[in-house]
Protein backbone atom coordinates (compact mmCIF):
# COMPACT_ATOMS: atom_id res chain seq x y z
CA UNK A 1 0.00 0.00 0.00
CA UNK A 2 2.87 2.13 1.04
CA UNK A 3 4.64 2.06 -2.84
CA UNK A 4 1.37 3.28 -4.18
CA UNK A 5 0.77 6.20 -1.65
CA UNK A 6 -1.47 5.08 0.42
CA UNK A 7 -0.37 4.60 4.00
CA UNK A 8 -1.47 1.23 5.82
CA UNK A 9 -2.88 2.08 9.29
CA UNK A 10 -1.55 0.56 12.73
CA UNK A 11 -3.92 0.23 15.35
CA UNK A 12 -1.86 0.53 18.83
CA UNK A 13 -4.17 0.21 22.09
CA UNK A 14 -2.77 1.94 24.98
CA UNK A 15 -3.49 1.05 28.43
CA UNK A 16 -2.23 4.06 30.72
CA UNK A 17 -1.16 4.09 34.24
CA UNK A 18 -3.65 5.69 36.82
CA UNK A 19 -3.04 9.16 36.42
CA UNK A 20 -4.37 12.58 36.01
CA UNK A 21 -6.19 13.28 32.87
CA UNK A 22 -3.81 16.30 31.48
CA UNK A 23 -0.57 13.62 32.19
CA UNK A 24 -2.39 10.88 30.58
CA UNK A 25 -2.96 12.89 27.40
CA UNK A 26 0.78 14.28 27.35
CA UNK A 27 1.97 10.41 27.46
CA UNK A 28 -0.45 9.33 24.89
CA UNK A 29 0.83 12.02 22.36
CA UNK A 30 4.13 11.15 23.34
CA UNK A 31 3.57 7.18 22.44
CA UNK A 32 2.08 8.34 19.35
CA UNK A 33 4.50 10.62 17.99
CA UNK A 34 7.74 8.46 19.04
CA UNK A 35 5.75 5.23 17.15
CA UNK A 36 5.12 7.12 14.21
CA UNK A 37 8.79 8.18 13.82
CA UNK A 38 9.80 4.63 13.96
CA UNK A 39 7.39 3.46 11.55
CA UNK A 40 6.70 6.43 9.53
CA UNK A 41 4.97 4.76 6.44
CA UNK A 42 2.51 3.69 8.50
CA UNK A 43 -0.49 5.69 9.90
CA UNK A 44 -0.83 5.19 13.88
CA UNK A 45 -4.20 4.79 15.00
CA UNK A 46 -4.13 5.05 18.45
CA UNK A 47 -7.15 3.41 21.25
CA UNK A 48 -6.99 3.74 24.80
CA UNK A 49 -8.36 1.18 28.01
CA UNK A 50 -8.31 2.64 31.05
CA UNK A 51 -8.82 0.43 33.94
CA UNK A 52 -12.42 -0.61 35.58
CA UNK A 53 -12.12 1.19 38.92
CA UNK A 54 -13.34 5.50 38.54
CA UNK A 55 -12.42 7.97 40.89
CA UNK A 56 -14.29 10.81 42.07
CA UNK A 57 -12.88 12.91 38.86
CA UNK A 58 -13.31 9.74 36.48
CA UNK A 59 -10.28 8.79 36.17
CA UNK A 60 -9.94 5.20 36.07
CA UNK A 61 -7.50 2.54 37.97
CA UNK A 62 -6.74 -1.03 37.21
CA UNK A 63 -6.67 -1.68 41.05
CA UNK A 64 -9.24 -0.53 43.81
CA UNK A 65 -7.36 1.61 46.52
CA UNK A 66 -10.08 0.00 48.35
CA UNK A 67 -9.09 -3.52 48.55
CA UNK A 68 -5.27 -2.83 49.41
CA UNK A 69 -5.82 0.16 52.26
CA UNK A 70 -6.39 -1.00 55.67
CA UNK A 71 -6.92 -4.53 55.10
CA UNK A 72 -5.37 -7.41 56.58
CA UNK A 73 -2.83 -9.03 54.11
CA UNK A 74 -4.77 -12.24 53.29
CA UNK A 75 -7.52 -10.09 52.27
CA UNK A 76 -5.46 -7.50 50.18
CA UNK A 77 -4.22 -10.95 48.21
CA UNK A 78 -7.49 -11.77 47.56
CA UNK A 79 -8.48 -8.10 46.12
CA UNK A 80 -5.58 -8.09 43.98
CA UNK A 81 -6.50 -11.27 42.47
CA UNK A 82 -10.05 -10.09 42.17
CA UNK A 83 -9.04 -6.94 40.75
CA UNK A 84 -6.62 -8.33 38.56
CA UNK A 85 -8.46 -10.35 36.82
CA UNK A 86 -11.40 -7.74 36.74
CA UNK A 87 -9.15 -5.67 34.52
CA UNK A 88 -7.61 -8.57 32.71
CA UNK A 89 -11.40 -8.95 31.03
CA UNK A 90 -11.80 -5.57 30.46
CA UNK A 91 -8.82 -5.08 28.23
CA UNK A 92 -9.56 -8.19 25.49
CA UNK A 93 -12.94 -6.86 25.13
CA UNK A 94 -11.33 -3.49 24.23
CA UNK A 95 -8.91 -5.56 21.94
CA UNK A 96 -11.72 -7.01 20.44
CA UNK A 97 -12.99 -3.44 19.69
CA UNK A 98 -9.70 -2.18 18.25
CA UNK A 99 -8.20 -5.12 16.91
CA UNK A 100 -4.78 -3.30 17.67
CA UNK A 101 -1.38 -4.90 16.56
CA UNK A 102 0.40 -3.32 19.77
CA UNK A 103 -0.43 -2.87 23.02
CA UNK A 104 1.62 -0.36 25.16
CA UNK A 105 1.18 -0.54 29.06
CA UNK A 106 2.02 1.79 31.30
CA UNK A 107 2.27 2.14 35.64
CA UNK A 108 -0.58 0.15 36.43
CA UNK A 109 -1.52 -1.19 33.16
CA UNK A 110 1.72 -2.29 32.41
CA UNK A 111 0.85 -4.94 34.57
CA UNK A 112 -2.36 -5.83 33.33
CA UNK A 113 -0.76 -5.75 29.48
CA UNK A 114 1.67 -8.04 31.07
CA UNK A 115 -0.92 -10.36 32.42
CA UNK A 116 -2.87 -10.13 29.08
CA UNK A 117 0.05 -11.64 26.48
CA UNK A 118 0.20 -15.09 29.66
CA UNK A 119 -2.63 -17.13 28.24
CA UNK A 120 -3.19 -19.18 30.95
CA UNK A 121 -4.00 -16.46 32.79
CA UNK A 122 -6.63 -14.96 30.32
CA UNK A 123 -8.27 -17.78 30.68
CA UNK A 124 -8.56 -17.84 34.02
CA UNK A 125 -9.69 -14.04 34.67
CA UNK A 126 -12.63 -14.81 31.56
CA UNK A 127 -13.48 -18.25 33.85
CA UNK A 128 -13.96 -15.73 37.07
CA UNK A 129 -15.64 -13.13 35.36
CA UNK A 130 -19.42 -13.22 33.55
CA UNK A 131 -18.21 -13.78 29.59
CA UNK A 132 -20.80 -15.37 26.90
CA UNK A 133 -19.63 -18.24 24.78
CA UNK A 134 -20.70 -15.95 21.78
CA UNK A 135 -17.83 -13.44 23.05
CA UNK A 136 -15.03 -16.01 22.91
CA UNK A 137 -14.34 -16.30 19.32
CA UNK A 138 -14.15 -12.55 18.46
CA UNK A 139 -11.92 -12.48 22.13
CA UNK A 140 -9.41 -14.87 21.01
CA UNK A 141 -9.05 -13.60 17.49
CA UNK A 142 -8.81 -10.51 18.75
CA UNK A 143 -5.73 -12.12 21.08
CA UNK A 144 -4.19 -13.78 18.24
CA UNK A 145 -3.57 -10.76 16.28
CA UNK A 146 -1.19 -8.76 18.60
CA UNK A 147 1.89 -8.84 17.40
CA UNK A 148 3.85 -7.70 20.98
CA UNK A 149 3.28 -5.71 23.72
CA UNK A 150 5.11 -3.22 25.18
CA UNK A 151 5.25 -2.42 28.89
CA UNK A 152 7.04 0.59 30.96
CA UNK A 153 7.37 1.20 35.11
CA UNK A 154 4.79 -1.83 35.95
CA UNK A 155 3.50 -1.59 39.29
CA UNK A 156 0.65 -1.76 41.37
CA UNK A 157 0.60 1.38 43.85
CA UNK A 158 3.38 3.96 44.67
CA UNK A 159 4.43 1.31 46.69
CA UNK A 160 5.72 0.08 43.64
CA UNK A 161 5.27 -3.78 41.96
CA UNK A 162 4.74 -5.62 45.62
CA UNK A 163 5.90 -8.72 44.35
CA UNK A 164 5.10 -10.93 47.80
CA UNK A 165 1.48 -10.39 47.45
CA UNK A 166 1.38 -10.13 43.18
CA UNK A 167 3.41 -13.46 43.36
CA UNK A 168 0.36 -15.48 45.26
CA UNK A 169 -2.41 -13.12 44.14
CA UNK A 170 -1.25 -14.02 39.99
CA UNK A 171 0.88 -17.31 40.34
CA UNK A 172 -0.06 -17.78 36.43
CA UNK A 173 2.06 -14.31 35.42
CA UNK A 174 5.14 -16.10 37.01
CA UNK A 175 4.86 -19.49 35.19
CA UNK A 176 7.71 -20.75 33.32
CA UNK A 177 8.23 -19.59 30.00
CA UNK A 178 9.91 -22.47 28.81
CA UNK A 179 7.67 -25.24 28.25
CA UNK A 180 4.66 -23.66 28.15
CA UNK A 181 0.97 -24.89 27.12
CA UNK A 182 0.59 -21.97 24.96
CA UNK A 183 3.25 -19.44 24.16
CA UNK A 184 2.52 -16.03 25.10
CA UNK A 185 2.32 -13.26 23.37
CA UNK A 186 5.91 -11.36 22.85
CA UNK A 187 6.55 -9.20 25.15
CA UNK A 188 9.38 -6.20 25.76
CA UNK A 189 9.73 -4.14 28.71
CA UNK A 190 10.97 -0.24 28.58
CA UNK A 191 13.12 -0.03 31.34
CA UNK A 192 15.01 3.51 33.26
CA UNK A 193 18.07 3.34 35.18
CA UNK A 194 16.83 6.70 36.84
CA UNK A 195 13.56 4.62 37.87
CA UNK A 196 12.83 4.66 41.24
CA UNK A 197 11.74 0.97 41.55
CA UNK A 198 15.07 0.02 39.38
CA UNK A 199 16.37 -2.60 41.76
CA UNK A 200 12.59 -4.32 42.40
CA UNK A 201 11.82 -4.21 38.57
CA UNK A 202 15.41 -5.55 37.86
CA UNK A 203 14.53 -8.22 40.28
CA UNK A 204 11.04 -8.86 38.40
CA UNK A 205 12.36 -8.91 35.09
CA UNK A 206 15.10 -11.95 36.13
CA UNK A 207 12.29 -13.79 37.68
CA UNK A 208 10.27 -14.00 34.28
CA UNK A 209 12.70 -13.55 31.99
CA UNK A 210 11.56 -10.98 30.22
CA UNK A 211 13.50 -8.99 27.31
CA UNK A 212 14.01 -5.48 28.36
CA UNK A 213 15.51 -2.74 26.37
CA UNK A 214 16.44 1.32 27.53
CA UNK A 215 14.38 2.69 24.58
CA UNK A 216 11.51 1.89 21.98
CA UNK A 217 13.95 2.12 18.72
CA UNK A 218 15.70 -0.86 20.30
CA UNK A 219 12.84 -3.10 19.54
CA UNK A 220 12.25 -4.40 16.23
CA UNK A 221 8.73 -3.09 15.22
CA UNK A 222 9.79 -3.35 11.34
CA UNK A 223 9.39 -7.17 11.94
CA UNK A 224 6.92 -7.40 14.10
CA UNK A 225 4.23 -5.27 11.78
CA UNK A 226 5.10 -7.69 9.62
CA UNK A 227 4.81 -10.53 11.33
CA UNK A 228 1.57 -12.69 10.41
CA UNK A 229 -1.28 -12.94 13.02
CA UNK A 230 -1.28 -15.63 15.30
CA UNK A 231 -3.85 -18.82 14.33
CA UNK A 232 -6.56 -18.86 16.69
CA UNK A 233 -9.03 -21.95 15.91
CA UNK A 234 -13.18 -20.80 16.20
CA UNK A 235 -14.93 -22.47 18.86
CA UNK A 236 -18.38 -22.39 20.63
CA UNK A 237 -17.17 -21.94 24.18
CA UNK A 238 -17.00 -25.46 24.97
CA UNK A 239 -13.73 -28.40 25.42
CA UNK A 240 -14.39 -31.98 23.59
CA UNK A 241 -14.07 -32.94 27.17
CA UNK A 242 -17.25 -31.01 28.32
CA UNK A 243 -15.32 -28.35 30.29
CA UNK A 244 -15.92 -24.43 29.09
CA UNK A 245 -13.07 -22.88 27.58
CA UNK A 246 -12.82 -18.94 26.61
CA UNK A 247 -8.92 -18.15 25.23
CA UNK A 248 -8.75 -21.52 23.35
CA UNK A 249 -10.75 -24.26 21.38
CA UNK A 250 -9.47 -26.62 24.14
CA UNK A 251 -9.10 -26.30 28.20
CA UNK A 252 -5.96 -26.28 29.77
CA UNK A 253 -5.80 -29.85 31.13
CA UNK A 254 -6.88 -30.95 27.78
CA UNK A 255 -3.85 -29.11 25.94
CA UNK A 256 -1.49 -30.22 28.97
CA UNK A 257 -2.59 -33.92 28.22
CA UNK A 258 -2.59 -33.48 24.08
CA UNK A 259 1.04 -32.40 24.64
CA UNK A 260 1.65 -35.53 27.07
CA UNK A 261 0.34 -37.56 24.15
CA UNK A 262 2.42 -36.11 21.36
CA UNK A 263 5.72 -36.49 23.72
CA UNK A 264 5.09 -39.84 24.32
CA UNK A 265 4.17 -41.07 20.74
CA UNK A 266 7.23 -38.93 19.47
CA UNK A 267 9.45 -41.11 22.17
CA UNK A 268 8.09 -44.79 21.39
CA UNK A 269 8.32 -43.63 17.42
CA UNK A 270 11.70 -42.89 18.02
CA UNK A 271 12.35 -46.46 19.72
CA UNK A 272 10.27 -48.61 17.07
CA UNK A 273 13.15 -46.76 13.97
CA UNK A 274 15.89 -49.81 13.26
CA UNK A 275 19.32 -49.14 13.95
CA UNK A 276 21.04 -48.80 11.10
CA UNK A 277 24.40 -51.22 11.00
CA UNK A 278 27.53 -49.46 10.54
CA UNK A 279 29.22 -49.47 6.85
CA UNK A 280 31.97 -51.13 6.60
CA UNK A 281 34.92 -49.16 4.57
CA UNK A 282 37.01 -50.23 1.93
CA UNK A 283 40.04 -49.72 4.45
CA UNK A 284 38.73 -52.47 6.90
CA UNK A 285 37.43 -50.28 9.33
CA UNK A 286 33.83 -48.98 9.83
CA UNK A 287 32.32 -45.76 9.95
CA UNK A 288 29.48 -44.36 11.24
CA UNK A 289 26.40 -43.29 9.33
CA UNK A 290 25.03 -39.67 9.40
CA UNK A 291 22.08 -39.44 12.20
CA UNK A 292 18.69 -38.90 10.42
CA UNK A 293 17.32 -35.02 10.74
CA UNK A 294 14.03 -35.76 12.78
CA UNK A 295 10.79 -34.16 11.71
CA UNK A 296 10.30 -31.47 14.68
CA UNK A 297 13.74 -29.65 14.57
CA UNK A 298 14.05 -28.53 19.08
CA UNK A 299 13.51 -25.23 19.36
CA UNK A 300 16.79 -23.61 21.88
CA UNK A 301 15.65 -21.77 24.32
CA UNK A 302 16.17 -17.85 24.28
CA UNK A 303 19.42 -16.71 26.08
CA UNK A 304 19.01 -13.05 28.15
CA UNK A 305 22.04 -11.14 29.19
CA UNK A 306 25.80 -10.75 28.73
CA UNK A 307 26.83 -14.27 29.70
CA UNK A 308 25.43 -17.15 27.52
CA UNK A 309 26.38 -20.99 28.12
CA UNK A 310 28.96 -20.05 24.40
CA UNK A 311 29.54 -16.20 24.65
CA UNK A 312 30.45 -13.60 26.98
CA UNK A 313 29.20 -10.02 25.85
CA UNK A 314 31.30 -7.21 27.22
CA UNK A 315 29.88 -3.56 27.37
CA UNK A 316 31.13 -0.51 28.40
CA UNK A 317 30.15 -0.33 31.70
CA UNK A 318 31.85 -3.62 31.82
CA UNK A 319 35.23 -2.43 31.21
CA UNK A 320 34.45 0.84 33.22
CA UNK A 321 34.06 -1.04 36.30
CA UNK A 322 37.77 -2.28 35.47
CA UNK A 323 39.23 0.99 36.56
CA UNK A 324 37.53 0.36 40.28
CA UNK A 325 38.51 -3.24 40.78
CA UNK A 326 41.00 -4.78 37.97
CA UNK A 327 40.72 -8.02 39.50
CA UNK A 328 36.67 -8.64 39.79
CA UNK A 329 35.97 -10.39 36.77
CA UNK A 330 34.80 -13.77 37.38
CA UNK A 331 35.09 -15.14 33.96
CA UNK A 332 39.11 -14.59 33.42
CA UNK A 333 42.16 -12.12 34.48
CA UNK A 334 42.09 -8.68 33.57
CA UNK A 335 45.68 -6.70 33.18
CA UNK A 336 45.86 -3.03 33.66
CA UNK A 337 48.86 -1.04 32.08
CA UNK A 338 49.55 2.62 30.95
CA UNK A 339 50.45 3.14 27.29
CA UNK A 340 52.49 6.21 26.46
CA UNK A 341 51.34 6.78 22.97
CA UNK A 342 55.00 8.06 21.82
CA UNK A 343 56.08 4.27 21.77
CA UNK A 344 54.99 0.81 21.61
CA UNK A 345 53.12 -0.78 24.26
CA UNK A 346 53.51 -4.73 25.21
CA UNK A 347 50.38 -6.25 25.89
CA UNK A 348 50.70 -8.68 29.83
CA UNK A 349 50.42 -12.09 29.56
CA UNK A 350 49.20 -14.59 32.03
CA UNK A 351 52.68 -16.82 33.79
CA UNK A 352 53.45 -19.81 32.01
CA UNK A 353 52.18 -22.26 34.42
CA UNK A 354 48.76 -21.09 33.82
CA UNK A 355 48.84 -19.39 30.10
CA UNK A 356 47.49 -23.02 28.99
CA UNK A 357 44.21 -22.24 30.63
CA UNK A 358 43.87 -18.64 29.31
CA UNK A 359 43.46 -19.32 25.17
CA UNK A 360 42.59 -15.66 24.19
CA UNK A 361 43.12 -12.44 24.14
CA UNK A 362 41.15 -8.99 24.00
CA UNK A 363 42.39 -5.76 24.73
CA UNK A 364 40.61 -1.96 25.33
CA UNK A 365 41.77 1.71 26.06
CA UNK A 366 39.22 4.36 26.66
CA UNK A 367 39.61 7.65 24.97
CA UNK A 368 40.31 11.37 26.75
CA UNK A 369 36.48 11.61 25.92
CA UNK A 370 35.62 8.60 27.88
CA UNK A 371 34.44 6.32 25.18
CA UNK A 372 36.24 2.30 25.53
CA UNK A 373 37.51 1.55 21.73
CA UNK A 374 38.94 -1.80 21.19
CA UNK A 375 42.60 -2.25 20.26
CA UNK A 376 42.66 -5.72 19.74
CA UNK A 377 39.89 -7.78 18.92
CA UNK A 378 39.62 -10.78 20.29
CA UNK A 379 42.19 -13.10 19.77
CA UNK A 380 43.59 -17.14 19.79
CA UNK A 381 47.01 -16.39 21.50
CA UNK A 382 48.54 -19.63 19.81
CA UNK A 383 47.97 -18.35 16.53
CA UNK A 384 48.07 -14.42 17.05
CA UNK A 385 51.67 -14.26 19.33
CA UNK A 386 52.30 -10.44 18.18
CA UNK A 387 51.33 -8.70 21.43
CA UNK A 388 52.70 -5.02 20.68
CA UNK A 389 50.35 -1.94 19.87
CA UNK A 390 52.60 0.07 17.52
CA UNK A 391 52.43 3.83 18.72
CA UNK A 392 53.19 4.28 14.65
CA UNK A 393 49.51 3.13 14.09
CA UNK A 394 48.35 5.94 16.13
CA UNK A 395 46.92 9.12 14.69
CA UNK A 396 48.94 12.30 15.57
CA UNK A 397 46.48 13.99 17.27
CA UNK A 398 45.83 11.13 19.52
CA UNK A 399 49.50 10.21 20.18
CA UNK A 400 49.77 13.63 22.09
CA UNK A 401 47.85 11.80 24.75
CA UNK A 402 50.47 10.35 26.80
CA UNK A 403 48.43 8.23 29.39
CA UNK A 404 46.26 6.11 28.10
CA UNK A 405 44.95 3.10 30.48
CA UNK A 406 44.93 -0.20 28.25
CA UNK A 407 42.57 -3.23 29.79
CA UNK A 408 43.86 -6.69 28.50
CA UNK A 409 41.37 -9.75 29.21
CA UNK A 410 42.12 -13.46 28.98
CA UNK A 411 38.81 -15.11 29.35
CA UNK A 412 39.61 -18.67 31.00
CA UNK A 413 38.48 -21.41 28.83
CA UNK A 414 35.91 -23.16 30.04
CA UNK A 415 36.43 -27.13 30.57
CA UNK A 416 33.80 -29.93 28.67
Amino acid sequence: MASVGVAPKLKVLYVPDYTPPNLRITMTAKLHREISNLLPSYEIQLALSEGPFEDDDGVGAHFDKESMHGKAPAKQIAGLRIDFHHSIVKLPRYAEMHKPALIFGEGQGALIALGYSKPALVERALQSRNVQQSECGTLAAAWGGVRAIIIHEPRVSRLGLQQDKLRTAVPELYEKPENPVVAPLPTWVLTERRSAQYDALKVFLSELRLAHVTELSAIPFGQLVTNSARIMWDHDGECSCGRRTYLMSQCIKGLEEEIVEKIKDEAEAALALPVPAPEVSSAGGTRRLATPIPSELVRLPNKLGLVTDKVIFIDDATIASFAAKPNSWEYGVVFVCIWDGTRDCTLPSPSKPASSKYLFRIAFRKDPDGTVIPVQQCVDVRREPACVLLASQLPITLAMFTKWTVWVLYPARCES
